[in-house]
């Protein structure tokens, strides 16, 4: 599958005037979402040909954030496929547990198998961005559903940025159980940046780049697409 660096297309500018002070916030809250979407200041706000958007990377590599930024842009919904996983798990068991929790108590052939079945239950679907766990990728099947799900976007994101972020936000993903220093990152990183490439259709350099930023470059690339 051919891939699409954004390097090729940085000079291409998507012209964003955020209200005074925007650049303030630390989240997203719905005000900020509404606030870009209406100062948005270039005629298209679609991505031609692209009835779903997959954005995957690695844990803290900015998927959801980035998802919600986008989503709201183009006028499309917003799924976590992690929220689909838990209410998924409490609707078979009647017990809530965060995918975190599932994954400990239950192990990774039974996470990956859940995970799948959420994956599945999102069909049929249109015009929705949707957020994926980080270790989606190792399960084939699960690759297969992305790729039938819509664009596949990969945050790619360096180890040392990962790292940092994990460390302020919600640790080391489960997959890693407890050898996450600096080291366990950049291996895990090394075993799966060859997934997240084969699946993807894009790649976006994420280090240093907000969310507003990183929406931006996804429709700039979408829409440069054959």
């Amino acid at each position: 599958m051919e891939i699409l660096h954004l390097e090729l297309l940085r000079e291409q500018s998507i012209r964003i005037c955020l209200p005074t002070g925007a650049a303030l916030f630390a989240g997203f809250p719905k005000v900020l979402f509404i606030n870009v979407k209406n100062s948005i200041n270039y005629n298209t706000r679609s991505v031609k040909g692209t009835p779903n958007i997959v954005i995957t990377g690695f844990t803290s590599c900015g998927k959801s954030q980035a998802g919600r930024v986008l989503s709201s842009i183009i006028d499309y919904k917003f799924i976590d496929l992690d929220d689909f996983i838990e209410n998924l798990y409490y609707a078979q068991n009647n017990l809530f547990m965060t995918c975190r929790q599932i994954y400990e108590l239950k192990g990774e052939t039974f996470f990956r198998a859940l995970e799948l079945e959420a994956a599945k239950s999102v069909f049929p679907i249109t015009n929705t961005v949707i957020s994926t766990g980080g270790g989606i990728v190792r399960n084939k099947k699960n690759r297969e559903i992305l790729s039938s799900l819509g664009k596949i976007i990969y945050l790619k994101t360096s180890s040392d940025v990962i790292y940092r972020r994990m460390m302020i936000s919600k640790g080391a993903p489960a997959f890693m159980a407890d050898n996450h220093g600096i080291d366990e990152v950049e291996q895990a990183l090394d075993k799966m940046n060859p997934l997240y490439e084969e699946l993807a259709d894009i790649v976006i350099d994420n280090d240093k780049t907000a969310p507003l930023d990183t929406a931006k470059e996804i429709i700039s690339a979408l829409n440069c697409l054959d």
